[in-house]
């Protein structure tokens, strides 16, 4: 599962990477996975060093058989992979790296306005074509 979160918790866009399908039950837990992870962000943000500050959190949070990753912007928006396949963390910053593109390539559409979900069908084609290359998705 992958979700961007904006400014003020406000939920951008998600995606389930998973190629099958899932239960309702294990999508609630992944759900309350990813949110309950962004307070764990939020404190790292507080503690690190403006200077000092590295987009990419590397794993973040691990919950069951899941590792939460992060990345977050300059603009402090947050980009959430939850992934259970053991993945290299050079592949999940490539990953987040072509995401991150692709939501700058968003962001300054003049179509879009700012903090509000994105619908864009090919932003979704993009991430999940990210996801295939990097992630074996």
């Amino acid at each position: 599962m992958f979700v961007i979160v904006g400014q003020g918790d406000v939920p951008l866009y998600e995606a389930s990477l998973n190629k099958k399908q899932e239960a309702q039950s294990l999508v609630i837990t992944q759900y309350f996975s990813i949110h309950s992870s962004l307070d764990v962000i939020d404190e790292k943000l507080q503690i690190t060093n403006q200077k000092e500050l590295d987009m990419f959190f590397k794993k973040v949070d691990r919950c069951y058989d899941q590792d939460i990753y992060a990345f977050v912007t300059a603009t402090n928006i947050k980009l959430l992979l939850l992934i259970s396949e053991k993945t290299k963390e050079e592949n999940v910053n490539n990953f987040f790296l072509e995401a991150y593109e692709n939501l700058n390539k968003q962001l300054m559409n003049p179509l879009y306005t700012l903090n509000t979900q994105i619908t864009s069908q090919r932003f979704d084609e993009a991430i999940k074509q990210a996801a295939k290359k990097h992630l074996n998705l």
